[in-house]
């Protein structure tokens, strides 16, 4: 893999370009941008990294967004060392995937919203190897550390699924009022924070009972949180559709009313939280990523380049 000053790289899905962009997060520098897809047609969303971090498996969505989506069926597999897309995944009649996780047996778990189906991906067969039906179109993935759990978000169905990995079945019905956006386990998994689907609202559930447990506003809708590594903070973006006005909402997660919200300039997407530096960084559609740091509530220098518009989601990986 190409260095960097720091030792370590963000990858992040470009939309714009079809790319796995690769880039130096001290100098902002594009190290690298590998092409994944077709721009406007095939456009990557999420990914998700092997055990040893040598590889990143990307979906390509489709042509758009939910609610708009000409759905692919394909995962482009980006070997990080010689940054080079190696092949493709047909994933066959199984269309619209979106989120990717890895489970325990190290299989690759993708929701085909097409198709009401999770399926998973063996990389050593380079195929399919199984699904699970949950039902209704499956947007969203949590997966808990032992890998052996899903939870499901479903955008308007007002729902979480939980899904036993092994018995390869939807489990429980976690009921929500409107339905959900993203959704993040707390460092603990004791408590499964979700967006809701349309309102500027963020849903907290207990997952031992399975019911949920708090629900506290936001200054606008939300997209992603990402509770902190140690637990102290729970990071939302959020995003005002009808003022074009984005946000950085970052709660305090002992009393998730404390919170500060810091304006950005654009629709945010995924975020990283660099825990270590007291820092998160953020996707934003204008084709940039920001720094803020946590406690302050603070843009930390200049915005960096992915090259492209559109960029999804983001990752802090070590070389």
């Amino acid at each position: 893999m190409i260095s960097s000053r720091t030792g370590k790289v963000l990858l992040a899905t470009v939309k714009g370009n079809a790319s796995l962009s690769v880039i130096d997060p001290a100098s902002g520098e594009i190290l690298s941008a590998v092409t994944v897809g077709v721009p406007g047609t095939e456009v990557p969303h999420e990914f998700a990294l092997t055990a040893d971090k040598s590889k990143a498996l990307v979906t390509l969505y489709g042509d758009a967004d939910y609610g708009r989506n000409n759905p692919g069926h394909r995962i482009a597999v980006v070997d990080l060392t010689a940054l080079t897309c190696t092949h493709h995944v047909d994933l066959g009649l199984y269309r619209g995937p979106h989120s990717i996780v890895r489970d325990a047996a190290g299989l690759f778990w993708v929701t085909a919203e097409e198709n009401s189906c999770l399926v998973a991906i063996d990389l050593q067969a380079n195929d399919v190897v199984r699904t699970i039906w949950t039902q209704v179109p499956t947007h969203f993935l949590a997966a808990t550390a032992d890998g052996a759990s899903l939870f499901c978000a479903h955008k308007e169905y007002p729902f979480v699924s939980v899904v036993d990995i092994e018995g390869a079945e939807v489990v429980d019905r976690i009921p929500l009022p409107v339905g959900s956006q993203a959704l993040r386990l707390s460092p603990d998994e004791r408590f499964l924070y979700v967006g809701d689907f349309h309102r500027s609202l963020l849903h907290v559930i207990d997952c031992e009972n399975r019911k949920l447990v708090e629900t506290v506003s936001l200054v606008a809708v939300p997209g992603w949180p990402y509770p902190t590594p140690d637990g102290k903070h729970v990071v939302v973006t959020t995003y005002n559709e009808a003022e074009v006005r984005g946000y950085v909402e970052i709660l305090n997660a002992q009393n998730l009313a404390d919170a500060k919200a810091v304006p950005i300039s654009g629709e945010p997407f995924h975020a990283h939280v660099a825990e270590e530096a007291g820092e998160v960084f953020v996707a934003i559609s204008t084709g940039e990523i920001v720094k803020i740091g946590l406690e302050n509530g603070r843009i930390i220098g200049d915005p960096i380049s992915t090259g492209g518009e559109m960029p999804e989601m983001i990752e802090l990986v070590s070389l």
